[in-house]
C-alpha cells in the first residue's frame, strides 16, 4: 500500500480552499453588483467566480483520480475542510444564480 504524501495533500487542499474561497467571494460580489443594477460588474465578478470555481473542481478531481489510481485514501483534516469549502461554494453558486434569475425576471415584468 502506498503512503500518502501529506505535504502534497496539504498543498492541493490549500489550493482547493483558496480557489473555492475566491469563487465564493466573487459570487457574492456579483450578486451585490446585480442588486445595485451594475450589470457590467455583475458579469465581470460572475466570470471570475466561475473561473475560480472550475479551478477548485479540477484540483479536487485530480485528488479523486489519484485515489482511484493508487487505491490509497487521500484524506486529511485539511482535505475534509477543502471539500467542505467546495460544497459551500456550490451552494452559494446555486443560490446566487437563482436569485439573479429571479431579479432579472422581476425586472422584465
Amino acid at each position: 500500500m502506498d503512503m500518502v504524501d501529506i505535504e502534497k495533500l496539504a498543498e492541493v487542499s490549500m489550493e482547493i480552499i483558496s480557489y473555492a474561497g475566491m469563487a465564493k467571494s466573487k459570487y457574492i460580489l456579483a450578486y451585490e453588483s446585480l442588486k445595485k443594477g451594475n450589470q457590467h460588474d455583475y458579469e465581470k465578478q460572475r466570470k471570475e467566480a466561475e473561473e475560480n470555481y472550475i479551478h477548485a473542481h479540477r484540483v479536487h478531481s485530480k485528488v479523486l483520480t489519484t485515489e482511484m489510481e493508487t487505491r490509497t485514501p487521500q484524506v486529511s483534516l485539511l482535505m475534509v475542510h477543502a471539500e467542505d469549502q467546495l460544497m459551500s461554494v456550490e451552494t452559494i453558486r446555486f443560490l446566487t444564480t437563482e436569485l439573479a434569475e429571479m431579479m432579472q425576471k422581476l425586472k422584465q415584468a
